[in-house]
């Protein structure tokens, strides 16, 4: 077989022969494309990780100091090892704004669903405008 790139929707074949199209283009599209949700869904696991680690030291506090240890230098030579690793850290809340239902793929160029993301978007934030508002005055 010949292979050659051409357009989608175009038939025929180069000397009358049948051609494979070149998908390559559009695997790589769907390779950014899912790229992009794993980077995303990365991201955020590791944000609430730390968000979770930060959380914990806080409870480890509580916790000696329920026992007796807290306040002193006891209880910071105890969370020394963590305080040194989280140190660089603060706690980001966060909240996942996002549309009831999917409208378009990352890489999906068709206007009408372009503009049917943009309006759902633009829902799931009045959805959650109360607890967004403080975070952006």
């Amino acid at each position: 077989m010949i292979y050659k790139s051409r357009p989608l929707g175009v038939g025929g074949g180069l000397l009358g022969e049948d051609a494979i199209y070149d998908t390559a283009p559009l695997k790589r599209l769907r390779a950014v494309d899912i790229l992009q949700s794993e980077v995303s869904a990365n991201d955020l696991a590791g944000a609430a990780l730390i968000n979770d680690l930060i959380a914990a030291r806080e409870a480890q506090l509580r916790a000696l100091q329920s026992e007796g240890i807290g306040g002193g230098a006891q209880a910071a030579r105890i969370l020394r090892p963590l305080d040194v690793q989280i140190s660089r850290y603060r706690l980001a809340p966060i909240r996942i704004i996002e549309p009831e239902e999917e409208v378009a793929e990352t890489l999906e160029f068709n206007p009408a669903k372009i503009r049917a993301a943009i309006d759902a978007g633009r829902r799931a934030v009045d959805r959650e405008w109360d607890a967004l508002e403080p975070l952006l005055s």
